[in-house]
């Protein structure tokens, strides 16, 4: 018995122990709370490329002070999110306990125990994630906050910091956003509503799900008669007012949902800034997503589109799905196989740059098979012998793509394509070639990558804020040049390129798997996602087309599959008319060449193509005119 004894003593100490070193652990890796980050500047102000104000964004809010935030809305904001807010030190143990037996029961976490202030703590200074090492420091945070901050600051930075809903931050614009009013002016039913928003914004949307939104105002305003801030009378005389009588938008929020997408992505809410948002082409990106002007054939079809300035690496327009009245999925920043838009990125720009190879050069399109014995096709399953780069690239086929992308190495491309902001898998296979294998990327990482063509071989990340960074000479021009020349081919001539004006492009699409196919009955010929990314000297375009759920009716067909080009026609006639070429770089000229018996010639009748200057192919002997 005494053994047993000192072996629980033992166990016990090495508990308190663990725990405790735990917790020194926790506290060494913990921020610092500093005041100043409860204390933001007043009316964030962000502008487009013009300095005009954009009103509706995620962080142009007015602070209030307490004495401005009325009483019903700080009842309702306590008795639905934190009954004991006045009284605890910044945790509820039992509120705690209640959520822990709650998960063990459920399994996994279901239960929320965040006090207002553990909600402050994690909003400004730690992640969502559930896990137990953010709780605990949440805890500690939460409790030494509580000890440099009066109760009512911190629930004046919540008031004017909280989302409620479509991008809408703060009690201030949310009451103007819902209601046309300023916080003093709302009612019970009013800030009841408001405050019920904060569980679920997006679900509990008047403007969207009245429904709902009514549903959850009741529960506030029966949270509330249960703390005795409502008698049963006053209850029953809120829930009868209809709620859809009480909506209605100020004016700055009107018509200016079509900044959302871009607003979405830019994390500030303590500063102003300048943005490089067009407004003319961030509005034409919306025309575009939600289909006003016609180009998408059904409802599920989804889209992303973008546009960067080439000479700043600016963002002028930003639009990842065909909603813009709350945060979704963003496909232009989903990573996905990016088909033959991988082509001149990874098949022939580290080849140009590692050799002093032409778009003349030839290549064999012939029968070929991957190296694991895989038949390799291509996209019209014609073999067309010897053709030169140029012609691969132009017309997008497989097999000399694989071909160009097996004579540079892993490390090769790797390093290339870093310099270009894109991470290149260690475990490349041979299917990266056509865009299908290892390595995903996103449009807004290759629509970025493809400045380096259209700045001369110069480099710089997009942004959305308007920096000073310098662009980076990262490839050769020489190399730039060449892509350039051959993507300029691609729609030459065609309807889709704006009049006089010098517009490089690259298309790409995916398929379905055999086995995907077969099991939602897709055809064996339809396309899962289309993309196009064109440029001209001065702007990037870059357009994502497909489906996000798959059934037997989901699918692009042959021209479902042109919809990226007709789009990319509409908004390059509209924005890039009369933009000329690029200069031709100094150790570049211009040939005449054939190709004889699978080998390149220069030769008078033949056609012009581009060479470096000390790397010029033999001339062809045959002719006796030419000086050998």
């Amino acid at each position: 018995m005494k053994d047993l004894r000192n072996k629980l003593v033992l166990l016990l100490a090495f508990l308190n122990i663990s725990i405790l070193i735990y917790l020194i652990i926790i506290v060494n890796t913990l921020p610092k709370i500093k005041t100043q980050d409860f204390y933001p500047t007043n009316d964030v102000t962000i502008l487009d490329s013009n300095n005009n104000l954009i009103n509706h964004l995620p962080t142009f809010k007015s602070d209030i002070t307490y004495e401005e935030i009325p009483q019903n809305v700080i009842n309702a904001l306590i008795s639905t999110e934190d009954e004991a807010f006045f009284i605890h030190n910044g945790i509820n143990p039992k509120r705690i306990i209640k959520a822990i037996l709650t998960d063990i029961k459920s399994h996994y976490a279901k239960e929320g125990a965040s006090t207002i202030t553990q909600q402050v703590i994690k909003n400004t200074y730690l992640s969502s994630e559930k896990n137990i090492n953010r709780k605990v420091k949440e805890i500690i945070l939460a409790i030494k906050l509580e000890n440099s901050m009066q109760k009512s600051d911190i629930i004046t930075y919540y008031l004017n910091n909280v989302l409620f809903s479509d991008n809408i931050y703060g009690i201030y614009n949310a009451s103007l956003y819902f209601f046309n009013k300023k916080p003093a002016l709302l009612t019970v039913d009013e800030a009841a509503m408001l405050v019920g928003l904060i569980q679920l914004p997006n679900k509990y949307n008047p403007y969207k799900n009245l429904a709902e939104a009514t549903i959850r105002r009741d529960i506030v305003l029966k949270a509330m008669y249960k703390n005795n801030f409502l008698t049963h009378d006053e209850l029953e005389i809120y829930r009868n007012i209809k709620l859809e009588n009480k909506l209605k938008k100020n004016a700055i929020f009107q018509n200016t949902s079509y900044y959302n997408p871009y607003l979405d992505l830019i994390d500030t809410k303590t500063k102003s800034l300048k943005t490089y948002m067009n407004k003319d082409i961030q509005y034409t990106l919306y025309e575009i997503a939600t289909n006003k002007l016609g180009f998408l054939p059904d409802d599920k079809i989804n889209i992303g589109l973008i546009a960067i300035d080439n000479h700043t690496a600016g963002i002028l327009g930003i639009f990842g799905n065909r909603t813009a009245n709350k945060k979704t999925i963003n496909n232009v920043l989903v990573k996905r196989h990016m088909a033959s838009t991988m082509k001149p990125l990874i098949d022939y720009l580290p080849y140009f740059e590692k050799t002093t190879a032409s778009p003349g050069e030839v290549v064999i399109d012939e029968e070929y098979n991957y190296s694991d014995g895989t038949s390799l096709k291509n996209w019209d399953s014609i073999y067309k012998g010897a053709i030169s780069l140029r012609q691969a690239l132009r017309e997008s086929r497989n097999i000399p793509a694989l071909k160009i992308f097996k004579k540079t190495s892993k490390e090769t491309k790797i390093e290339t394509l870093s310099r270009l902001g894109l991470t290149v898998p260690n475990n490349l296979y041979e299917a990266d070639a056509i865009g299908c294998g290892n390595g995903l990327y996103s449009l807004f990482e290759i629509s970025n990558a493809y400045l380096a063509f259209a700045n001369n071989g110069k480099f710089k990340k997009a942004s959305y804020i308007l920096n000073d960074d310098p662009f980076l000479q990262v490839i050769k021009p020489s190399s730039a040049f060449f892509i350039n020349s051959i993507l300029h081919d691609v729609f030459s001539k065609s309807k889709f390129v704006p009049k006089n004006t010098y517009m490089m492009a690259k298309t790409g699409q995916t398929n379905y798997d055999k086995r995907t196919a077969l099991k939602y009955n897709i055809p064996s010929n339809a396309t899962k996602e289309s993309f196009v990314i064109s440029y001209t000297k001065d702007i990037t375009f870059g357009c994502y087309v497909g489906y996000d759920k798959i059934d037997s009716t989901s699918y692009l067909d042959r021209i479902k599959t042109q919809i990226p080009r007709t789009i990319m026609a509409y908004f390059m006639n509209k924005f890039q008319t009369n933009v000329g070429s690029h200069d031709t770089p100094s150790n570049i000229e211009k040939q005449k060449c054939i190709i004889k018996d699978n080998v390149l010639y220069l030769d008078e009748s033949g056609i012009y193509e581009y060479f470096i200057k000390d790397a010029l192919p033999p001339k062809y002997k045959e002719h006796n005119y030419i000086k050998i």
